[in-house]
């Protein structure tokens, strides 16, 4: 396994255990920045997750979504605006 891989299965897991165990901190999000930062950051994991086991797809479009280019910088993007909403 690649380094790329394992960075992208490590970032993958740290956002999906944060959702997994702080539901109400993801429930009790207000205003359409929070719900599109989040759904950002879940489109981010999901191409950063099945990158980092190895999934190979045939469509074009899947292989740049799930490439490290456009899932690591949408999960950080959907996290900060998350977070900006949320906390400041």
């Amino acid at each position: 396994m690649t380094a790329l891989r394992l960075v992208s299965l490590a970032l993958a897991a740290l956002v999906g255990v944060v959702v997994l165990f702080n539901p109400d901190w993801t429930s009790q999000a207000a205003g359409w920045i929070a719900r599109s930062g989040l759904a950002l950051a879940l489109i981010g994991l999901l191409g950063a997750f099945t990158y980092g086991i190895g999934h190979q797809p045939e469509r074009r479009l899947l292989q740049l979504v799930q490439s490290p280019k456009v899932a690591w910088p949408a999960m950080l993007v959907g996290v900060m605006l998350f977070a900006v909403e949320r906390y400041v």
